[in-house]
């Protein structure tokens, strides 16, 4: 049973690996003025 869970959790977690530091620049790049505004604001 923990061999078919961590199989299908295992595939999206790689990919959401490679696709969180992909996507976080992308997504900052999307709306650079409100993502970097509400980091840099609140830092």
């Amino acid at each position: 049973m923990q061999s078919p869970t961590p199989v299908p959790t295992h595939m999206p977690t790689p990919i959401s690996t490679q696709a969180a530091p992909t996507s976080v620049p992308i997504e900052v790049n999307t709306e650079p003025q409100s993502y970097h505004m509400v980091p840099i604001t609140s830092h």
